[in-house]
């Protein structure tokens, strides 16, 4: 055979070659929807219908002050639980919705004694306690997300992500009608209309995925009550400004190691139009374990807070359970 009828054999049977691999480089919808949080895209699928629920635990004890971790003043003891369920939908494969419904559990008890001298041998000692509690639905999120880039062999993925938060829960601290002014109803929404806009770059290197984020949340101004027995007041919380790191990997097919670093800076909040309290920042490390079952995966992990000024210093325990159809 001349080397033209090679090259020419060649190019005849090149378009079957790649077709070849096209088809092998396909994966079925089944397989789709049972990637992992290493292997599957920054949005949804085209038609992809996700709904799960995810819920947090922690105690309230301590906080950052001066960027040290200190206890909570006076003897106190606490929890927080709260519980999300969300659903996701693929709208194309670049363009993805979803909502999201909280539900808060609040318990918070505390006693402060104080001890005032009158004179060399005499002192004035009284104590005060609070008693509170919050239970009920939180503020509805309602989030798109737009895939800018796709990933190719050449780039990582872009992605945009929008979520406006709706004021559907209390913003108001409710008195409980008992004589102690301590003891009240907490609030389990903030009444605030609120835009977080995020932009995340993601990378798939089989076994590893990587991704960076950064994103700004603008809050609203609102009125509502604070204090019981005080008159409403016009509230706005600090818009918080965020950037995040993950690192995940397989540790088989089926089981991924998460590792995820959360920076957020928190703006001083406003009542009546003058700031008040202290500009906060915090440095969370979430470490976590996802297993994809199939189409359900169930991911475990703990927030841990390394760093911070004016914020919670408490530790808590994530879980997320969801399924795709």
């Amino acid at each position: 055979m001349t080397h033209v009828a090679k090259l020419a054999l060649a190019l005849f049977l090149l378009p079957a070659f790649c077709a070849v691999g096209q088809v092998q480089e396909q994966i079925s919808p089944t397989e789709r929807k049972q990637q992992t949080i290493v292997t599957e895209p920054i949005t949804l699928y085209k038609g992809f219908f996700r709904t799960g629920v995810g819920g947090i635990y922690n105690v309230i004890d301590k906080i950052f002050l001066d960027s040290k971790k200190q206890s909570q003043p006076g003897n106190i003891w606490a929890n927080n639980f709260g519980f999300s369920l969300f659903m996701q939908y693929g709208i194309s494969d670049r363009l993805m919705v979803e909502v999201l419904m909280p539900y808060r559990i609040e318990n918070i008890y505390q006693s402060i004694t104080y001890e005032l001298p009158l004179d060399a041998s005499e002192q004035y000692v009284y104590g005060s306690t609070w008693k509170t509690r919050g239970n009920g639905f939180g503020d509805l999120d309602i989030a798109i997300g737009y895939q800018l880039l796709e990933e190719t062999v050449s780039r990582p993925a872009l992605a945009a992500f929008v979520t406006t938060t709706l004021p559907t829960g209390e913003k108001n601290v409710i008195d409980d009608d008992d004589d102690n002014v301590n003891t009240y109803h907490r609030p389990t929404g903030q009444g605030e209309i609120a835009v977080n806009t995020v932009l995340r770059l993601r990378r798939v290197m089989y076994p590893y995925s990587y991704s960076i984020s950064a994103g700004y949340k603008f809050r609203t101004e609102v009125t509502k009550v604070m204090e019981v027995g005080q008159p409403a007041v016009n509230y706005r919380n600090g818009n918080l400004l965020t950037f995040s790191g993950s690192f995940n990997v397989h540790l088989n097919d089926w089981i991924a190691f998460k590792n995820i670093v959360d920076y957020t800076n928190i703006g001083k909040d406003t009542n009546n139009g003058e700031e008040v309290g202290e500009k906060g920042w915090l440095i969370e490390y979430l470490p976590g374990v996802s297993f994809q079952l199939k189409k359900l995966r169930f991911d475990q992990g703990v927030t841990i807070p390394v760093k911070g000024n004016y914020t919670s210093a408490d530790p808590g325990y994530l879980l997320i359970l969801q399924y795709t159809f």
